[in-house]
């Protein structure tokens, strides 16, 4: 347990309070389908890359007393139910809590106050919500990460076990780094859990550009679209080896730092997910029109440069990610400037040192100029994160 709250000294009257955040994983080899829908149990293994809570991420402050008469949440300012997952995961953290304070023979008057606890959840997302942005896994991870600060098991607990009961994607935001979902064999899923496979400093020349097409709700949420895909499509039955060989792939290239091969498996896992979502009936479109020309983007970028510099991926939306090296930064900002974006202002655009003949840059962005595709009017970027972080430990407030 934390210093500040000795166990002991447990008023029943008192209020206590901490503050977390917690980061957005973008999924290089994806998750898509469920073996088992209540216990959250992936259809295939998956591997993402965390990053920067400061970025893109969710603020979460739990205050929490035995004196409150029910537990509440309240997302982006308003008041919400809590979902039947949501209560799931908050019963699972009470269960591992009592088990941990047996473990650690904590005195029968302080264990039934604490088992009384009931916590106000207030949790700010930093980018659009249910918009393909992957909020739900970084506000379920926040608020997993946050609960089990309050009671003092974040480090007796696997947390990626407890946010996967949440939302399957946010057991991922619990590391840094690149971080892999197994899918388990266990039908209590007591084995499908993340683990961290190289922290974010193994290769902090990463980074990642999200360009925000459509920040709206999706028409069908990524639950109702993985189960239709389980349901009808064909290409679901190769998808679970196929992300286990892709998986082995993005680990060696993480390695060896070589990005035209890491690049590449990410974009061709991006298209396959697409393709599962085309193939499922009836159809599910993700992707819209700027989605399909920033690919043809990246595509003839990435041609002009010489070899795999820039890679897309999308998730269950609109939005693209843009990952490259730091390196490359300064001129794909400098295009999109000019080509996409919708106001020159929102990146630095300066010209840039070219390695080639500046000329093929100038007729790549005429091209897309004379199509009028500047309709990004938001973007965030960031490099790979270390994982949730304590913002303000337990104390009474």
């Amino acid at each position: 347990m934390d210093d500040k709250r000795p166990l002991d000294v447990i008023d029943p009257d008192s209020e206590w309070e901490c503050t977390v955040e917690a980061p957005v994983n973008i999924a290089l080899v994806k998750y898509w389908g469920k073996k088992d829908e209540k216990l959250i149990l992936p259809y295939n293994d998956s591997i993402s890359l965390t990053l920067d809570e400061t970025v893109l991420g969710t603020r979460t402050t739990v205050s929490y007393s035995a004196t409150y008469e029910e537990d509440c949440l309240v997302l982006n300012g308003e008041e919400q139910k809590i979902s039947s997952r949501l209560e799931n995961v908050i019963e699972e953290i009470r269960r591992a809590f009592r088990k941990h304070a047996v473990r650690n023979k904590m005195n029968a008057q302080n264990l039934m106050i604490m088992t009384r606890f009931r916590f106000r959840i207030v949790t700010e997302n930093k980018m659009p919500t249910a918009a393909g942005l992957a909020s739900s896994a970084s506000g379920m991870a926040c608020i997993t990460f946050a609960l089990c600060t309050a009671l003092g098991i974040a480090e007796s607990v696997d947390m990626s076990r407890l946010a996967r009961l949440g939302s399957g994607s946010a057991c991922r935001s619990i590391y840094g780094g690149l971080v892999q979902w197994e899918a388990g064999k266990e039908e209590d899923g007591s084995d499908s859990v993340a683990k961290q496979i190289y922290p974010a400093h193994a290769w902090p020349e990463l980074r990642v550009l999200v360009l925000v097409v459509n920040g709206e709700k999706k028409k069908i949420g990524s639950t109702k679209g993985m189960q239709m895909s389980i349901e009808t499509s064909d290409f679901m039955i190769s998808r679970p080896k196929q992300c286990k060989d892709r998986i082995q792939e993005v680990c060696w290239a993480f390695q060896a730092k070589h990005f035209p091969a890491l690049g590449e498996v990410i974009m061709k896992d991006s298209n396959t997910l697409h393709a599962i979502c085309r193939d499922t009936l009836p159809p599910v479109n993700y992707l819209n029109e700027t989605s399909e020309v920033l690919i043809e983007f990246v595509h003839d970028l990435n041609s002009i440069i010489g070899e795999v510099s820039v890679a897309y991926t999308f998730d269950a939306g609109p939005n693209c990610f843009l990952v490259f090296q730091e390196k490359h930064e300064h001129l794909l900002k400098w295009i999109l400037s000019q080509t996409f974006l919708d106001s020159n202002g929102l990146l630095n655009t300066d010209k840039p040192k070219f390695d080639n003949d500046e000329n093929l840059y100038a007729d790549l962005i005429k091209q897309y100029q004379s199509k009028n595709y500047k309709v990004i009017k938001d973007f965030y970027c960031t490099e790979v994160g270390s994982g949730p972080k304590v913002v303000k430990n337990p104390t009474i407030i």
